[in-house]
This record gives structure tokens, sequence and C-alpha cells, in this order.
């Protein structure tokens, strides 16, 4: 598993805590291999934690091992798994 953690300060922005519960409740509902499941969502002492499910890699880390891009056929695979999400999301 991977937790995020976010920090409630006072002065924080209504919009952000606003946008903040609106993807919260959204990846409550969004199940589908093609999207990182998340477990749990809970607060405790002021914070915001996100529980999901552990990915070994995020694709920054995967673009940032290949300095000079990646090859065509990696390109096709994520570009397809990107688009299989974004069809979800809007289906």
């Amino acid at each position: 598993m991977a937790i995020k953690k976010f920090k409630e300060s006072a002065e924080e922005d209504q919009i952000v805590k606003k946008t903040t519960k609106r993807e919260v409740k959204m990846l409550n509902v969004l199940k589908d291999k093609s999207v990182v499941k998340m477990i749990e969502a809970f607060k405790r002492k002021g914070r915001l934690y996100l529980v999901f499910e552990f990915m070994d890699r995020n694709l920054l880390e995967v673009l940032e091992e290949k300095p000079d891009g990646l090859d065509r056929e990696s390109v096709k695979f994520y570009i397809y798994q990107l688009l299989k999400a974004v069809d979800y999301f809007h289906s």
C-alpha cells in the first residue's frame, strides 16, 4: 500500500478543500484496472490520508529513468493505458 498525507491548515483555501473532497469522492467510485485503486480515505489529527494500492513506480519515474525518451513501443503502451483510463472516466 501507498499512503499520501495532506496537512490541513486553518488558512487552507476553501477551493482546494472543495476540490480535494470531490476527488476523494470520485476515487471511491472509480473501480477499473486502468486506475490506481484508492483503498481508504480518512482524517486523523487535522490530516487527510489517502491509502492506495502500491505501484512499484509511476510514469514520472519511468520518464526520469529515460532522459532521452522512451522507445516507440513503450510510448504506445503508456498512451493506450492513459486513453483507456480517460475512456473509463467519461463512460
